[in-house]
């Protein structure tokens, strides 16, 4: 379960993507989006469900995910 903080930023992150709760369509229109955080406030657990998320319902699209260090 996601908290209020995690929970907010991934509905920021899906309306950017264009990809609400009522739709099928995925239309982001930029190349990249950046989720920061400082360690150990879920960056990767919102990461995790954002990616079940698009996969679920937008499978046709081709996303990657890369993670920065230190």
């Amino acid at each position: 379960m996601l908290t209020k903080d995690q929970q907010d930023v991934f509905e920021s992150l899906m309306a950017r993507l264009g990809a609400t709760k009522n739709s099928s369509e995925f239309s982001p229109d930029f190349q990249y989006i950046t989720v920061g955080g400082l360690a150990g406030t879920g960056n990767t657990y919102l990461i995790s469900i954002l990616r079940k998320e698009l996969y679920n319902n937008w499978r046709n699209r081709k996303i990657s995910f890369a993670t920065f260090t230190g």
